[in-house]
C-alpha cells in the first residue's frame, strides 16, 4: 500500500511540474509579443483632407517708377497727349513709339481692362507715364448716383494702386459725362481736353494726325484713344511734328501741376 501511495505521489508531483512549466512557458511567450510590440513604432495612418489649402497668388513686383523730370510748363512749350479706354492690344507699340521719342503721356484706363493687361500698366507707370482713372467699365457717371460713381472710381483707383503702389490723383468721366454732384462725391480733379480728333469715329491714322497738328497750342490736353490700331498709327507722325514745332510732350501733373482741387480742367491757364 505505502508503494502505490508513494507511486501516486511521484506521479502528481510529476503532473504539478508539467502544469507549471507549461505556464512558465506560456508566460514567456506573452512577455515576448509585449516587448516586440513596444519595440516596433506604431503605424500611423493619414487621411487625405477632402481639400487642399489654396495656393497663394503672389503679389507682383511692383515697378521702379522713372526719376521725376524738371519740366516747367510756365515757361516751356508744354502740350499733353492724353489716351482713354485701355490698356489694349496697341499700348504696348504706343509705349514703344513714345519711349524712342522720350515723350511722356497720360493714360486714363479703364477698370475691366487693365484686370487683363498688368505687365503693360506696370510698364506705363515705369516708364514716367501719368495713369489716370476712367471708371471700372466705361459707363456714363451721370446715369448713376453720386455715391456709385465715386465706388465705381475707386475700384479702378485700387486696382492700379494695386498693379503700380501709386494712388491715381486725377481722372477722366467716360464721354465726359459729369456733374456738380459728382465732382463733390468723387472728390478728384475731372481731365477733359480742348483738341478731339474724334478718332473713334474718324479711323484714319492721316485724318487724326492733321487734326492734332493743326489745333495744336500750347497748353492743350488732347484726346485720343488707344484702343484703336488707326490712332496708334498717328502717333509718331503727331509727336514728331509737335517736338520739331519747339513743344515737350508732358504728363498732366506736369502740365497743370499736382494737388489740384477738385474742378473740371481742359487746358492749361496760362
Amino acid at each position: 500500500m505505502k508503494t502505490m501511495e508513494h507511486a501516486a505521489e511521484r506521479q502528481g508531483l510529476r503532473d504539478k511540474l508539467r502544469t507549471l512549466a507549461a505556464i512558465t512557458a506560456a508566460t514567456s511567450s506573452l512577455l515576448a509579443c509585449s516587448n516586440a510590440a513596444e519595440a516596433t513604432p506604431p503605424t500611423t495612418f493619414t487621411t487625405a483632407t477632402a481639400t487642399e489649402a489654396p495656393v497663394p497668388i503672389p503679389t507682383p513686383e511692383l515697378p521702379v517708377p522713372a526719376p521725376t523730370r524738371a519740366v516747367d510748363c510756365m515757361v516751356q512749350r508744354c502740350i499733353a497727349l492724353t489716351f482713354d479706354d485701355g490698356p489694349g492690344i496697341y499700348t504696348e507699340q504706343l509705349l514703344d513709339m513714345l519711349q524712342e521719342r522720350d515723350a511722356k503721356a497720360t493714360f486714363f484706363v479703364v477698370g475691366t481692362e487693365a484686370e487683363g493687361f498688368v505687365p503693360t500698366i506696370q510698364r506705363t507707370h515705369s516708364e514716367g507715364h501719368q495713369i489716370g482713372t476712367h471708371s471700372w467699365s466705361h459707363k456714363l457717371l451721370t446715369r448713376m448716383s453720386a455715391a456709385d460713381a465715386a465706388a465705381d472710381t475707386e475700384r479702378t483707383n485700387k486696382l492700379v494702386f494695386d498693379i503700380t503702389g501709386k494712388m491715381p490723383t486725377i481722372m477722366r468721366p467716360p464721354y465726359g459725362g459729369t456733374n456738380q454732384a459728382i465732382i463733390d462725391e468723387i472728390a478728384m480733379p475731372e481731365i477733359l481736353w480742348s483738341i478731339d480728333p474724334q478718332d473713334w469715329k474718324y479711323k484714319s491714322s492721316h485724318y487724326v494726325a492733321n487734326h492734332i497738328i493743326n489745333h495744336a497750342h500750347r497748353g492743350a490736353i488732347v484726346l485720343m484713344h488707344d484702343i484703336h490700331g488707326t490712332t496708334v498709327d498717328a502717333v509718331p507722325e503727331v509727336v514728331d511734328t509737335l517736338l520739331a514745332q519747339g513743344y515737350t510732350l508732358v504728363t498732366i501733373d506736369e502740365l497743370l501741376g499736382k494737388n489740384l482741387p477738385p474742378d473740371t480742367y481742359r487746358q492749361q491757364d496760362i
